[in-house]
């Protein structure tokens, strides 16, 4: 893989007001930026990504069988 230009990506992200932003690689922290101390230590909505991860998650476990159908609600496999 090409090498990382932190300094880039870091001006970069700060031209275009990114709060957070860390890249892993292999298990591993490869980059942290963050706009300020106080921004790295608050929790943040992320409810886009949320949902980006829940629709991965379904889709695998959908190729796995653990759905009858693309229809079937995730809310079958929740307790009411």
């Amino acid at each position: 893989m090409k090498e990382l230009d932190q300094k880039l990506l870091t001006k970069c992200l700060g031209k275009i007001k990114i709060y957070g932003w860390v890249i892993m690689q292999e298990e591993k922290v490869i980059f942290e930026y963050y706009m300020n101390r106080k921004i790295e230590k608050k929790q943040h909505k992320i409810n886009s990504c949320t949902k980006s991860v829940l629709s991965a998650f379904h889709g695998n476990a959908f190729d796995q069988g653990y759905f009858k159908d693309v229809h079937q609600p995730v809310s079958d496999f929740f307790q009411s």
